[in-house]
């Protein structure tokens, strides 16, 4: 991702849901990635969430 996007990428604490938020810049956020880990979800049910 970071190469796609020519940037750097960091990561913080996981949260409530689990997911762990991307950011490009801690400060200005303009690049924010969400990451979904359900065991047996479908690509589709993920899309939704």
């Amino acid at each position: 991702m970071q190469k796609k996007l020519g940037v750097t990428l960091y990561t913080f604490q996981k949260g409530r849901d689990g997911g762990i938020d991307i950011t490009d810049d801690p400060k200005s956020k303009k690049v924010i990635i969400q990451v979904k880990h359900y065991i047996n979800s479908k690509y589709s049910d993920l899309l939704g969430t």
